[in-house]
C-alpha cells in the first residue's frame, strides 16, 4: 500500500477528485507493483474518472452510507481502481438501476478500452470494478485503424494485393515446373494460398491482436518447413519465392495495425530468416534479399497505412472547422436578422405608445391604457426570449387571443420558424377560438427531449376538439383530454445552441430583475 500522493500525476488528480465528491468521505489507497508503471491514454484516464466519480456519488445518493473505499491498482500492463462501500446496495438486474449504472459507468468505461464490473446484492453494498489492460487497448486501436481504412481496404485489396498474390502464383507455379523439387513444395504453395485466405478473411472482418499473433507464427512455421525440403542455400535463389509469398499476408495486416503490435506480425518470420542467412554459411549475403521480401512489404504497407490515416483525420478535421466554421457564420447572421427583427417590432409596437404617452396624448392611468401596455410588454417579451418563433400571423394570432384576457406559457429559447412546425400551427387553430378564462402552456415533456406537452386549460368543448383531433392526426400527435385539461403530445424541435463566440444578440443576457413578471421566463 501506498500514499494516494505517490500515485502518477493523472492518477493523483483522479484520486483527488473523488475525494471531493458532496457529501462523500472517501479513502484512496494506493498499490503499486514493481517496475514501470503503465501510463495510460488520456482517454482511460478520463473514462475511470467520470465513472468513479459516479459511483461515488451513487453512493451518496441511494446506499444510505457516506464512506466510500477506494483502491488504486498500478501495475506494468494495467491498471484497476475498485470503489466499494457498505450500504445498502441494489440488484444490478433491475431496470432502473442497472440501465443507469450501464449508461453512465460500464459503457464510457468500454468505449475507453476498459472494462467495468458492478457487483452489488441488497443488504451487501456494492463494488465497481474498473480495469484497463495494454493489450485490450492495443486491440482497441488495431480496430479503430481498420474502421479509419475500410475503404482504403478495399482499394489496396483490388489494386495492389491481388496482383501481387496472382504475379507470386505465377513465379510459384513456374518454378515448381519448370525446377522440379520435393512434391511437398506443393503442399507449401498452398499453405500459402490458404494464409492469403486467412489474412484476407480477417482484414474483412477487423482484425485482432490474436489473429496477428497466429499470422505471425504461422508464417515462419510454413518458412521453416519449405526450407526443410528445399534446403537453406534455396535462399539465394528463385527457389525461396514462398519468401515473398509469406510475406503478402503480413504486409496485408501490416497496413492496419499500430506500430506498437508490428513486431507481433513480423518478428518470428524475420528472426527465422535472420537465423538462417547468419548461422548457415552457404546461404551468404544473397540471403539477405530473402528477408528483404519480409521486412520491406510490411514496413511499407504499415508506414502508407499510419500515412494514409492520419491524413484521413486530419482532412476529417479540416471538415468540422469548415462545418463550425460555417455554423457561426449562420448563427451570427440569424443573430443579426433576429436583433433588426426586435428593433423593427420594438420601432413599430413600443415607439408610438411611448411617444404618445410622453406627448400626453394618452393617460397612462386609463385601464384601457394599461391594458395596451401589458400586451406591448409581452410582445417585447416574445421577441426577448422567443425571437423569430412566431411569424407575422401567428404573432396577430397569439396578440389577439392575449387580448381576450387569455393567458399563454411557452418554454423559452425555441428556434424560430414556428408556424412551419407542429407547434406553430397547433397554436394558430386553436388560439382563435379559446377566450378569456383560457390557460395555454407549451413545454417539452420532462424527460423526453423528443416530445413537447400543450396544455389547455379548462378542456376543450367538442366542436374545437373535433378540429383539433383532424388536425393532430394530420401532424403525427396524440390528443388526451378531460373536461379539466387538453393535452396534445407533439414532436419537440431542437432548441439552438449558440457557438462559442457567435454574436448573440445581445438582449438575451439582460438579468432577470430587468424584466417583470414570471421567474420562469414565460410568457402570459
Amino acid at each position: 500500500m501506498a500514499d494516494p500522493l505517490s500515485a502518477p500525476e493523472p492518477w493523483a488528480e483522479v484520486l483527488a477528485r473523488l475525494e471531493t465528491v458532496p457529501g462523500a468521505r472517501v479513502t484512496c489507497t494506493v498499490e503499486r507493483a514493481r517496475g514501470r508503471l503503465t501510463s495510460a491514454p488520456p482517454t482511460v484516464v478520463r473514462a475511470f474518472d467520470l465513472a468513479a466519480r459516479e459511483a461515488v456519488r451513487n453512493t451518496v445518493r441511494h446506499s444510505g452510507v457516506r464512506d466510500v473505499e477506494v483502491v488504486l491498482t498500478l501495475g506494468r500492463d494495467r491498471v484497476e481502481l475498485r470503489v466499494r462501500d457498505r450500504g445498502a446496495g441494489f440488484d444490478p438486474r433491475g431496470s432502473t438501476a442497472g440501465h443507469g449504472v450501464q449508461h453512465s459507468i460500464v459503457d464510457p468505461v468500454r468505449a475507453a478500452g476498459g472494462r467495468a464490473r458492478v457487483e452489488s446484492r441488497p443488504g451487501e453494498g456494492t463494488v465497481v470494478a474498473l480495469s484497463w489492460r495494454v493489450g485490450r487497448a492495443s486491440s482497441l486501436q488495431l480496430r479503430r485503424n481498420h474502421g479509419e481504412a475500410a475503404v482504403l481496404g478495399r482499394r489496396v485489396l483490388l489494386g495492389v494485393l491481388a496482383p501481387m498474390v496472382g504475379g507470386n502464383a505465377l513465379l510459384a507455379g513456374w518454378q515448381l515446373i519448370a525446377h522440379p523439387g520435393p512434391p511437398a513444395m506443393w503442399l507449401v504453395l498452398v499453405a500459402a494460398l490458404a494464409l492469403v485466405g486467412l489474412a484476407v478473411e480477417a482484414y474483412r472482418r477487423g482484425p485482432s491482436v490474436g489473429m496477428l499473433v497466429l499470422l505471425g507464427l504461422l508464417a515462419p512455421t510454413v518458412t521453416a518447413g519449405a526450407v526443410a525440403v528445399s534446403g537453406p542455400a534455396a535462399l539465394t535463389t528463385f527457389a525461396s519465392w514462398y519468401v515473398g509469398f509469406l510475406g503478402l499476408p503480413l504486409a496485408l495486416l501490416a497496413f492496419v495495425t499500430p506500430g506498437r503490435l508490428l513486431p507481433l506480425l513480423v518478428g518470428p518470420d524475420a528472426a527465422l530468416l535472420l537465423g538462417l542467412v547468419l548461422w548457415h554459411p552457404e546461404v551468404g549475403a544473397p540471403g539477405f534479399g530473402a528477408l528483404n521480401s519480409v521486412a520491406l512489404p510490411v514496413l511499407a504497407s504499415w508506414a502508407l497505412g499510419s500515412f494514409l490515416r492520419r491524413s484521413a483525420r486530419r482532412l476529417v478535421e479540416r471538415e468540422h472547422d469548415l462545418a463550425e466554421a460555417a455554423a457561426r457564420t449562420a448563427a451570427e447572421r440569424a443573430a443579426a436578422e433576429l436583433r433588426s427583427q426586435y428593433f423593427s417590432h420594438a420601432a413599430t409596437d413600443l415607439g408610438p405608445f411611448l411617444s404618445s404617452i410622453g406627448a400626453g396624448r394618452l393617460d397612462p392611468s386609463d385601464p384601457a391604457v394599461w391594458a395596451d401596455a401589458r400586451q406591448l410588454a409581452l410582445l417585447a417579451r416574445d421577441d426577448l426570449y422567443l425571437p423569430g418563433y412566431y411569424g407575422a400571423e401567428l404573432r396577430r394570432v397569439v396578440q389577439g387571443f392575449r387580448g381576450r384576457g387569455g393567458r399563454l406559457t411557452v418554454a423559452e429559447g425555441l428556434p424560430p420558424g414556428a408556424e412551419d412546425r407542429a407547434d406553430g400551427r397547433v397554436l394558430a387553430a386553436l388560439l382563435p377560438h379559446l377566450g378569456e378564462d383560457a390557460e395555454v402552456s407549451l413545454r417539452q415533456v420532462p424527460g423526453d427531449p423528443r416530445r413537447g406537452r400543450l396544455a389547455v386549460v379548462p378542456g376543450l368543448p367538442d366542436g374545437v376538439l373535433a378540429e383539433l383531433r383532424r388536425l393532430a392526426r394530420d401532424l403525427g400527435c396524440a390528443v388526451e383530454t378531460t373536461p379539466h385539461q387538453t393535452v396534445v403530445l407533439l414532436p419537440w424541435p431542437r432548441q439552438p445552441v449558440a457557438p462559442a463566440g457567435a454574436a448573440g444578440t445581445g438582449l438575451a443576457d439582460l438579468p432577470d430583475e430587468h424584466l417583470s413578471g414570471t421567474e420562469e421566463h414565460a410568457w402570459t
